[in-house]
């Protein structure tokens, strides 16, 4: 495998170097035109950008014939350009304050003189960027400071306008989970985090998951892009940039600490709540984070360094759990004086080392080691204490090196290599006496208890990352090609509790879900490769950012063992070769147009084709252990009047007929289209248009306006060949009664349809395959953004904006077999990007709908008042509700009062779940939070600052019901969705009002 990965490297290395071009992390920089007093374009002048940023102190670079110029792969920071010419004045223009991933326009104009006559000049920093079309926002150190945030990069990006996070952060008491962000119709799953350009992720969810938290302490800036991403990565989700600190040539630092507890926190459960049975609702009773950091010179101007500390976690009691009070019946019985409580605790150590080996050679290190551990992981309303689990993170390591080479003042090369390497595990909780028994379900109210309804695992992955680049860039032009490869193991040991789960229904027996653990999973992600080239080209007041990639993406499934368990004997399965072996060709077509030609309005538009990014989610999809049958479900009969022996324990003799007869066998049960998973343009993707505008105000004041468009395709479905429509009965039944449910219930539900009982648990001959095969599956977004950004002084600014859009949905094509399986409830909740489902219990009619158009509204800012230098700080976000479900279990007895005519297929103790709301068409009240911070600074010795702060969390104390914050891509459900007695009780109350007390010292 290594040798494998090592060539495959070697030679894409190889293939890069030959390319004049580049691909850069981030990728900052300064361009304009500079002409003499009569308007005339100048060639031949020096150009010099100098700043502290950087190690090599200055970056020469010379206009073309057209006079213009562009200097790139320049450090955030604050820069001073210089213009020399021998027989006209020099003319420095100082503080250009130039932020991540932005193209500050700087112009000049030369007058006849000596060389020895300066002639500075200084004004605000252009806010404009009239070059680059990607969508991004910046965030410096000083801003994250100022704000009252938690200094997670998620819920630092959700202050983005467009972006939506699936957390719901109040201080930090959502944690280090997996927090992601998504945008304009894209997914949770296709965001990336990196740094250095190289991938921090774990593989648990393509790139999108990672343990690994950022250490504020030594970053200087978070770079968040959001729309036209350029060439260089294959996915279009929200990209977040970490730009770690480097140090520099004189010594500094920080130090912080901050603290709340339960004395800091007020109460939101109010009579409203408690009408629906909401006794505790999530509260802190810890919550800490303490960082020091260090940096400077080991070698001045030679070599620096730069190391943080930061040790920060929680212990608060999460809404409606609950310790059980009495074990011996199938009833769960909370203990009210027993709440549960959920604890994490995490821990980074970080270093970075930059040295300048010579005038036009830079190489850069970096290491973060970063355990982490929480206890009732997961733990919830429907999953209570006993029933979650210990996640454990021993191994958490991230390690990149970078080498840059200045090849001359018009090419730079460079190249670098990291290494993600992460252990983590699902466990049995360690406080509980059933933990390690049968889980239980009760299916009225979906509420888990005992232990964890779920699989455990014990991960391991590597992801090793590999890219190299060329820059060539003249004044007009700045063409770019270069390669970005992963690659790297995963394997999973998959086990359950005694190999079964039990599902009660009003504390009694009546179904048991059967597993076929204990086993372990190999894959392999061979290769994703990338080779790309884009030029940007600018002609006048027009810059044309054009792109290309090539994208392979190719997985393998070594041979893979499992022992056998409870209910089935060993198993072998021989290995899989590409799986799958993907070949795309992406275009990324930006146009940038300075309206005015004085740099402060540009009209800009896109068009971008993106891949679904993935590492080992299809070797995952198409492991033959997975697309064999692990589960089924079967009747439970454990009354003595059914047969059983009533000792709640599962007998063979007491189970029903499989759901799926096929479970537990060697064979595969569901096997892909050749065509799906092998070719060129077979991977899922989508195309985004976009179209801005953006204008400066005033002087540092900067607005936005942006329409987006993105198109999902290459959805798949999969058909059971051995049924067909023939082989299902249609039927209705009467919804309840329920003024809740639109139109007070009561009325018929068809489309229904049953399975006939001959073929029940029939499906050993699935295939995958796309729904064009079918018809047409679309899912469109359309929407649009306006942002302000105004740093109007250096003690004020204010950011904000409103985002509004609409998803479509169409997928009644997609139906095959069974003319209800398909897009549903359950699928319309997971988000963009996923493929019909079978078994989802949707209606046809249901098939056909869109999301409503769903609106944000942010803003941020802080003031420094001149008195006392008291700082105030807010963050204010109003969001949308969220969908409002509720999933029927139909029993027997509603299937005969309907117009079935005969029992459900499955025997005694079956059920089916039916949608009794149409996806789209309620939500949860909307969620306004209002996060405020007070603050004085005092000025020690020199450059020594001292920062004390008082931040106020959900000042307005909402109580707004909200999902879990635990979970990977779309958030959990913020109510109970299970049609029943607990239907639309709130699962998760967003943090009361609390204050946290805290201090910052810089040096």
């Amino acid at each position: 495998m290594r040798g494998m990965a090592s060539g495959v490297a070697a030679l894409a290395f190889a293939i890069v170097v030959s390319l004049p071009a580049t691909a850069l992390a981030q990728t900052s920089g300064i361009a304009g035109v500079v002409k003499d007093t009569s308007g005339a374009v100048m060639p031949g002048v020096t150009v010099e950008a100098t700043s502290p940023a950087l190690i090599e102190r200055v970056r020469t670079v010379t206009t073309d014939s057209q006079g213009q110029y562009k200097i790139l792969d320049l450090r955030p920071g604050t820069y001073m350009v210089s213009f020399i010419l021998p027989g006209f004045s020099t003319v420095k223009r100082e503080g250009i304050e130039l932020p991540a991933t932005f193209t500050a326009t700087v112009n000049a104009d030369l007058r006849v003189g000596a060389l020895e006559e300066t002639v500075t000049v200084t004004g605000a920093s252009p806010v404009v960027d009239t070059q680059n079309v990607i969508r991004r926002q910046v965030v410096s150190k000083d801003t994250i400071d100022a704000m009252p945030t938690s200094k997670n990069w998620s819920t630092i990006g959700v202050m983005t306008i467009g972006v939506s996070s699936n957390q719901n952060d109040v201080g930090g008491s959502a944690g280090e989970h997996q927090n992601q962000l998504k945008a304009h119709g894209g997914s949770f799953n296709d965001r990336l985090v990196q740094l250095d350009g190289l991938m921090n992720a774990n593989m648990a969810c393509n790139y999108a998951c990672t343990g690994l938290s950022t250490n504020d302490a030594s970053t200087q800036e978070l770079s968040y892009e959001f729309g036209a991403i350029s060439a260089e990565v294959a996915g279009g989700g929200v990209r977040v940039n970490i730009i770690p600190k480097d140090g520099g040539n004189r010594f500094s630092g920080s130090a912080f600490l901050n603290f709340a507890n339960d004395k800091l926190q007020g109460n939101n459960v109010d009579d409203t709540l408690r009408g629906q049975s909401v006794l505790t609702a999530d509260s802190i009773l810890k919550i800490y984070d303490a960082s020091g950091a260090l940096g400077g010179p080991l070698m001045k101007d030679k070599l620096w360094f730069f190391t943080a500390h930061r040790y920060w976690g929680y212990e608060q009691i999460r809404t409606n759990t609950f310790y059980e009070k009495d074990q011996s019946m199938f009833v769960f019985t909370p203990d009210f004086t027993r709440p549960g409580t959920e604890t994490q605790r995490n821990v980074s150590d970080d270093i970075r080392l930059t040295w300048q080996m010579s005038a036009k050679n830079k190489l850069s290190g970096y290491f973060s080691i970063g355990p982490r551990k929480t206890e009732h992981w997961t733990l919830g309303s429907t999953l209570q204490p006993d029933a979650s689990n210990l996640q454990n993170l021993p191994k958490n390591n991230f390690g990149t090196v970078t080498f840059r080479s200045t090849l001359s003042s018009k090419a730079l090369f460079e190249a670098a290599m990291g290494r993600m390497e992460e252990t983590w595990t699902r466990e049995p909780v360690e406080d509980s006496a059933t933990s390690h028994g049968y889980p239980v379900t009760e299916q009225t109210t979906g509420i888990s208890f005992r232990a964890y309804p779920n699989t455990f695992s014990s991960n391991y992955t590597a992801l090793r990352s590999y890219r190299s680049s060329l820059t060539y860039v003249t004044g007009s032009h700045a063409f770019k090609a270069g390669m970005t490869l992963q690659e790297g193991p995963a394997d999973t040991d998959v086990y359950t509790n005694k190999d079964t789960f039990l599902t009660v229904r009003n504390g009694l027996p009546f179904q048991v879900s059967v597993r076929t653990t204990p086993y372990t999973t190999h894959e392999r992600l061979v290769a994703d490769l990338g080779v790309y080239g884009q030029d940007t080209w600018t002609i006048k007041r027009l810059t044309v950012n054009a792109g290309l990639r090539w994208d392979y993406l190719n997985n393998k499934v070594l041979a893979q063992d499992a022992p056998g368990g409870t209910w089935i004997g060993p198993r072998h399965f021989e290995p899989l070769n590409d799986v799958p072996d993907f070949k795309d060709l992406s275009p990324r077509i930006g146009i940038a147009y300075d309206l005015f030609g004085n740099g402060k309005t540009a009209v800009k538009g896109t068009i971008s084709r993106y891949v679904q990014t993935s590492t080992v989610g299809f070797a995952r999809l198409l492991n033959p252990l997975n697309t064999s049958v692990n589960t089924a479900t079967r009747a439970w009969n454990d009354a003595v009047a059914l047969g059983g022996n009533g000792d709640g324990i599962p007998q063979l003799s007491e189970l029903g007929a499989l759901s799926n007869n096929a479970f537990g066998q060697v064979n595969v049960a569901t096997r892909y289209d050749p065509g799906t998973i092998h070719g060129f343009d077979r991977r899922r993707n989508n195309w985004e248009v976009s179209t801005t505008i953006s204008h400066e105000l005033l002087s540092r004041v900067a607005a936005e306006v942006s329409y987006f468009r993105r198109a999902q395709g290459h959805f798949t479905t999969t058909d059971n060949l051995d049924v067909a429509p023939g082989d299902f009965q249609q039927y209705c039944v009467t919804a309840p009664k329920d003024s809740r449910l639109p139109d007070g219930g009561g009325n018929q539900i068809c489309g229904l349809y049953d399975i006939v009982p001959a073929k029940f648990g029939i499906a050993t001959n699935n295939v995958v395959t796309f729904v064009d095969n079918y018809g047409k599956q679309t899912e469109v977004f359309n929407g649009v953004d306006v942002a302000i950004n105004a740093r109007l002084r250096a003690d004020l600014f204010v950011t904000g904006g409103f985002a509004t859009g609409n998803t479509h949905f169409n997928v009644c094509d997609a139906f095959v077999d069974n003319p209800r399986t398909g897009f549903g409830l359950s699928v319309a909740a997971a988000g963009a990007g996923t493929a019909p489902a079978p078994g989802t219990g949707s209606v046809f009619s249901y098939c056909d709908f869109d999301t409503s158009w769903l609106s944000q509204a942010k803003a941020t800012g802080t003031y420094t008042l001149p008195w006392q230098q008291i700082q105030i700080g807010g963050v204010l976000q109003n969001l949308p509700g969220q969908q409002i479900t509720a999933q029927w279990n139909v029993t027997q007895a509603d299937a005969a009062a309907g117009t079935l005519g005969r029992a459900l297929s499955g025997g005694a103790n079956t059920s089916r779940v039916v949608p009794l709301i149409k996806p789209g068409t309620m939500y949860t009240p909307r969620r306004t939070q209002v996060d405020l911070r007070f603050g004085k600074n005092f000025r020690l010795r020199g450059s020594q600052k001292l920062q004390v702060m008082a931040d106020v969390f959900n000042a307005f104390n909402s109580n707004a019901a909200v999902g879990a914050t635990s979970n990977a891509g779309e958030p959990p459900a913020a109510i109970n969705t299970t049609y029943g007695s607990a239907w639309l009780k709130p699962l998760n109350i967003l943090q009361a009002r609390y204050v946290k007390f805290g201090a910052q010292i810089t040096f």
